[in-house]
């Protein structure tokens, strides 16, 4: 089923398609938005909310998407507002186009430590998301300062990548909290 999706997933890439996707087989919750890469394994997503905002970015894997839409009434909607707001179409977050095989979810990863971009940690166990920047990345486990969302730092936490189910960034929280640190310094 996966290539399926991929396949799915690429096809509302190139035709700039507005979609819905969802992580989680029991909720209602979904992000809709627009694909900006798809590898073999993950899918990263252009955030819109529902008044039509831009509201960052959003790495899942492809085995994590249960259910994708488009063309719903709802997203009819959004897809109204953002282009009131010139949110429908904006410059890619990726200059380049990555091969298939690349992880996303290292290349954000990497990308947080470099420039200590504050990332929306999702976990497979549904247990609470977390927010940080990557202090450091090994093969199996990534270790992150996290803060709080008034961009208090909370400690360090060591986490298997296993267990990572997603990321967010340069989302509301994400960019508040980076605010916020950067007035605290």
């Amino acid at each position: 089923m996966s290539k399926f999706i991929v396949d799915k997933l690429i096809g509302f890439q190139e035709r700039k398609e507005l979609v819905a996707i969802y992580a989680n087989p029991d909720a209602d919750f979904h992000y809709a938005g627009y694909i900006e890469a798809v590898t073999k394994l993950e899918c990263l997503f252009r955030v819109i909310s529902e008044n039509g905002e831009a509201n960052g970015y959003w790495t899942i894997p492809i085995e994590s998407i249960y259910q994708l839409e488009t063309n719903t009434l709802a997203m009819h909607d959004v897809l109204v507002l953002a282009k009131h707001r010139g949110t429908e179409h904006t410059a890619p977050f990726l200059e380049v186009q990555l091969k298939k095989k690349y992880s996303l979810m290292e290349y954000i990863t990497d990308l947080s430590k470099i420039e200590q971009l504050v990332l929306g940690v999702e976990l497979f166990d549904d247990s609470e998301s977390f927010y940080g920047y990557v202090l450091e990345n090994v093969e199996d486990a990534i270790e992150f300062q996290s803060f709080d969302v008034d961009g208090r730092a909370d400690g360090v936490i060591i986490i298997r990548k296993e267990i990572i189910s997603s990321y967010t960034f340069k989302g509301e929280i994400e960019v508040g909290i980076e605010n916020k640190r950067k007035k605290t310094f």
